[in-house]
């Protein structure tokens, strides 16, 4: 079972590395083998592929195995442009595919600096965060509020008609977590 994928970016070379960690759930030893396959979002391009590697597990115990694939073109995810890949992940028990993964990433790097020059930092670049709050705990304390939390489009058009006008660039939320949807739509829309 693929338990989990992480992947790492480098906004100079779009080398990818990738962490995939794998379970054996069966009784008796496995020879597994992980490959991958990066592509465009939203036109599913292929920009690259990685060797099937193989890993031999024993039963009940996890692993994590780390690989390198290069982004043929890469394209850099910036707030004024948010451009994502999807990275699927497929284990081969022999010639059967036992399980998969789709990992939507952009290719980025994010970093908070101390002392001279503090700040959030994407790629390089100084970053002014300006925004507001969500507290979804609070949003369900309004009777209106009905169902909007889990409207895609409702929640579309609130990351996109004030942030633009008042040149928004973040959200902070408190009070609890956020439906996973809303973390997407936010990286699809350049927060």
């Amino acid at each position: 079972t693929v338990v989990r994928v992480k992947v790492e970016t480098a906004v100079d070379t779009g080398e990818l590395t990738i962490h995939t960690t794998v379970r054996n759930n069966s009784d008796s030893e496995a020879e597994l083998a992980i490959s991958h396959r990066v592509r465009e979002w939203r036109s599913d391009a292929a920009r690259g592929a990685s060797e099937s590697a193989t890993v031999s597990i024993a039963p009940g115990e996890t692993q994590t195995l780390v690989q390198t694939l290069q982004v043929a073109s890469p394209r850099i995810w910036q707030l004024d442009d948010p451009f994502l890949y999807v990275l699927d992940t497929q284990l081969h028990a022999g010639d059967e595919t036992v399980d998969d993964r789709a990992t939507r990433f952009g290719i980025r790097h994010v970093e908070w600096r101390a002392g001279e020059g503090k700040g959030f930092y994407l790629n390089g670049e100084k970053i002014f965060l300006r925004g507001s709050n969500f507290s979804l705990h609070r949003f369900f304390e309004d009777e209106l509020a009905g169902n909007l939390a889990w409207n895609e489009d409702w929640v579309r058009r609130l990351y996109t008609s004030y942030p633009r006008e008042y040149q928004w660039n973040t959200f902070r939320t408190s009070i609890g977590r956020m439906p996973n949807f809303w973390y997407h739509i936010a990286d699809e829309e350049g927060f």
